[in-house]
């Protein structure tokens, strides 16, 4: 249990006649700040991990674009063998 607790003196004619305090249980308040800090921690590996799908799915896309190039420029090459002359395409 997390206490919170202090105290002062009452002085009456320059003499301490008593000493008030107050005790106050603080350990659902320590719980709670504890279950922020946990959720706060929680939304930065979701954001940590949302960044990462959207740059795995940009590389992905980029990989695509790429290879249908690529196989475009294969095709275009194969069609030139075909229908050039080899003295043409010197």
């Amino acid at each position: 249990m997390d206490r919170l607790a202090w105290s002062y003196p009452i002085w009456i004619k320059c003499a301490l006649q008593r000493l008030m305090g107050a005790c106050v249980d603080i350990t659902d308040r320590k719980r709670a700040e504890e279950e922020v800090k946990r959720i706060r921690h929680l939304e930065g590996e979701m954001r940590q991990v949302s960044r990462t799908e959207t740059i795995e799915e940009l590389t992905a896309s980029l990989a695509h674009e790429l290879n249908q190039r690529s196989q475009q420029f294969g095709l275009m090459r194969k069609l030139r063998d075909v229908f050039l002359p080899r003295k043409i395409r010197s």
